[in-house]
């Protein structure tokens, strides 16, 4: 895999275009083999661009690269082991490329220790192979008994275990998944776990009120486990975020309505609101969760409550994975409380971690850069936007922004 890390191979004549859109066209064209070979060049300037890397590793998945994949999901988790997106790839390929489930359900048990236990995949991969599991052993006994029959004379039975194993990838798999939940609830109606599982796969198909009756009959019957009532949390969640994206579109296609941009707004503010409410118990619950700290802070700076927000990122800042956002907000409190050289502080010491050109680096540059140019501190905040606009001359409004600092100087 190394050898695809560094980018070897020709890519003709595409070499006139700049590298991520190169890498776009070659994914719309159905070419992973030239996306790989892309991402490994542009890693041999970038070699901890995580995004890069990402994208050459799923490449490298799709064009039947399995063990470059591998290669470079391991080299990842190597120095960020709780990278999810690694995790997950890598577990993938663990159980269908080397069959090696033990190693493909240790990746998915540490995605649910990093999202303390709400990926809904990461939980139904870990059943899903020890379904396998099971049936093997099954499959095992039967072979040294010689009793096939017995282990299939009911073939219904045998039909909801091949269903058990294999991914839901379609609706039609949910519903055939949710048909054989509430069979088994009729028989041990209750089983929390299988009220919480039926909740996840309502909750799939967008059927809000039926997941929401499920998890509260699991609450209800398991009341002292504080994921249930998270899960009921995120449900809300979803289906706020669900409103919102629906109303995105409607303003999309009439952005001139009032009425449309009014509905947005209350939907987010409620959103917000409730992620505040949510994560306020969450936070007592799991009060070192540093991930839970944070997106309580985050909720609370999107609800216009800055000042408690930037409690919370100073309690997130201690975690070296959330440090970077954590003063990138705590910078973006500061400011609009009108503490604006504070605000530059946090920034600048975000800046002191980040090497390469990450999206939260060019984040950083450009705000800071702002408050420069609001405080009149021109001569800085040119040299800030101009680090930004030499990586990314489309940076939001980066060239105007120039432009017109441009003309501010030479006014004074």
């Amino acid at each position: 895999w190394l050898l695809f890390l560094l980018g070897l191979g020709a890519l003709g004549g595409m070499a006139a275009l700049s590298p991520w859109p190169r890498i776009l066209l070659w994914k719309r064209k159905g070419k992973p083999g030239q996306v790989a070979e892309l991402a490994g060049r542009l890693l041999l300037k970038n070699p901890d661009h995580l995004d890069l890397l990402m994208t050459q590793a799923e490449a490298s998945r799709d064009a039947g690269r399995n063990e470059a994949a591998i290669g470079i999901c391991e080299w990842i988790l190597s120095f960020i082991p709780e990278y999810v997106a690694a995790l997950r790839l890598a577990g993938e390929l663990y159980n269908s490329h080397r069959k090696d489930t033990a190693k493909a359900k240790a990746c998915y048990q540490r995605i649910l220790r990093v999202t303390d236990n709400t990926d809904l995949d990461a939980s139904r991969a870990i059943k899903n192979l020890d379904a396998v599991h099971t049936m093997a052993q099954g499959v095992e006994a039967a072979a040294t008994t010689g009793n096939y029959r017995e282990m299939l004379k009911d073939s219904k039975t045998s039909q909801k275990l091949e269903h058990e194993q294999k991914l839901l990838k379609t609706d039609d798999d949910v519903l055939q998944a949710i048909a054989y939940k509430k069979e088994a609830l009729e028989k041990k109606p209750d089983d929390w776990k299988a009220w919480r599982d039926l909740g996840d796969l309502q909750r799939r198909l967008k059927a809000w009120t039926d997941a929401e009756a499920s998890y509260q009959k699991a609450i209800e019957l398991e009341p002292v486990n504080p994921t249930l009532k998270m899960n009921l949390g995120n449900l809300t969640l979803n289906k706020h975020d669900d409103q919102i994206s629906t109303l995105r579109a409607a303003l999309k296609a009439s952005p001139a309505d009032p009425q449309a941009k009014a509905k947005l707004a209350q939907a987010e503010k409620a959103r917000w609101e409730f992620a505040a409410q949510d994560f306020a118990w969450r936070v007592k619950e799991h009060p070192t969760d540093m991930n839970v700290r944070f997106d309580f802070g985050e909720a609370l700076y999107r609800s216009g409550r800055t000042r408690e927000a930037i409690a919370e990122f100073q309690i997130s800042v201690k975690d070296q994975k959330r440090k970077n956002a954590s003063l990138l907000r705590m910078g973006e409190c500061f400011r609009k409380e009108g503490q604006l050289d504070l605000a530059v502080k946090q920034y600048e010491r975000a800046l002191e971690d980040l090497g390469s050109m990450t999206d939260t680096k060019k984040a950083v540059l450009y705000a800071k850069g702002d408050i420069h140019e609001k405080l009149g501190q021109l001569a800085e905040a040119r040299k800030t936007w101009d680090e930004l606009y030499e990586a990314d001359i489309n940076y939001r409004d980066i060239a105007k922004r120039l432009e017109a600092l441009a003309a501010k100087a030479k006014g004074a």
